[in-house]
């Protein structure tokens, strides 16, 4: 991936002579992020009360859609028949959440349950490169552009936090570094609609990197609805 990458920039900036246009833009960002595969809407926490404390959701990977944020900024270049290719950099946070209803807690000796009632929130930060290709559509003013390529989503970190209390009315906080593996791959398409510098675009981007690896049957993907604002600086 990291070939091609380098293939596709290289490629952009030799294409410099054949393009009719350049644009510089930034955008921002929000949209619906969830997990698929082996994801759930609800799960339990598993705590250890003994002498070295913890705590954790079982599976912390939420079907259920949440919104997420992100800032971009890009380069493309229009060639002959309005023909595009470009790439945006930026900076993304995602969250998913799941509803906890049970603890399992954990004396040194013996498992007890509890029925509780909370969360627990797994947020991933990342830097995101968006090569892409397309085509504009031109009507006076107005363009529209419909690109094709794939998110590579270089992930800083990972992590998990959620808030719950048990029916004894104990409460517990569940926190663990969830960070295994280091690039989400996520092929994507978009539409943009723009008017002189300022636009719109959605987007949708399909996961292929399984965020619990070796685990077998237990494999979880990111799935991403993305909407922004965008505003092209030249």
């Amino acid at each position: 991936m990291q070939k091609t990458l380098f293939i596709f920039i290289s490629l952009f900036f030799f294409s410099n002579s054949f393009a009719q246009k350049t644009d510089f833009s930034i955008a921002f960002n929000s949209g619906l992020f969830s997990f698929s595969g082996e994801s759930v809407k609800e799960s339990y926490c598993v705590a250890n009360t003994s002498n070295n404390p913890s705590c954790y959701t079982k599976n912390p990977y939420g079907s259920k859609r949440q919104l997420c944020y992100g800032i971009s900024a890009g380069i493309n270049r229009v060639f002959k028949k309005n023909w595009i290719a470009g790439f945006d950099l930026g900076y993304e946070i995602l969250k998913s959440r799941v509803r906890v209803d049970e603890v399992l807690a954990f004396d040194g000796t013996i498992y007890t349950p509890y029925f509780g009632k909370g969360k627990s929130v797994l947020t991933t930060n990342l830097i995101n490169i968006y090569p892409y290709a397309g085509h504009r559509f031109k009507s006076g003013k107005i363009t529209c552009d419909l690109l094709a390529g794939a998110d590579i989503g270089c992930i800083l970190n990972s992590e998990e936090k959620g808030s719950i209390t048990a029916s004894d009315g104990t409460k517990f906080n569940p926190s663990l570094n969830r960070k295994a593996i280091r690039t989400d791959i996520r092929p994507r398409i978009q539409f943009s609609i723009n008017y002189n510098r300022a636009g719109f675009y959605v987007g949708y981007s399909y996961g292929l990197s399984n965020y619990r690896p070796g685990s077998g049957q237990y494999d979880c993907y990111t799935r991403l609805l993305r909407f922004g604002l965008c505003y092209r600086i030249i």
